[in-house]
């Protein structure tokens, strides 16, 4: 696990989006909202995020919970476990 000053998780809702977004817009729009809330420029972040429900669903907000961490903390990471021999699953 990585952990510290560099890694920001949060609860986000979004304006529900008015029509059916491809997955490369609907990541635009989530990218420009999760940059309100990451000190760090995006470039230089790890992004994960899932789509959750809302919390009042009669509200028909988007709703996702995000995880962002510095890159060079999930590189220093996965050096990490590749020297130990540990199976990396994902990494974005």
């Amino acid at each position: 696990a990585i952990q510290g000053r560099g890694i920001i998780a949060r609860y986000l809702e979004l304006p529900a989006f008015t029509k059916e977004l491809s997955e490369k817009e609907a990541k635009t729009a989530i990218l420009s909202h999760v940059s309100k809330y990451v000190p760090f420029p995006l470039e230089d972040i790890s992004l994960s995020y899932c789509k959750v429900p809302p919390i009042n669903p009669e509200d028909k907000k988007f709703a996702i919970f995000f995880v962002a961490a510095r890159k060079n903390l999930v590189e220093h990471q996965m050096k990490l476990l590749i020297k130990k021999k540990q199976k990396i699953l994902n990494y974005y």
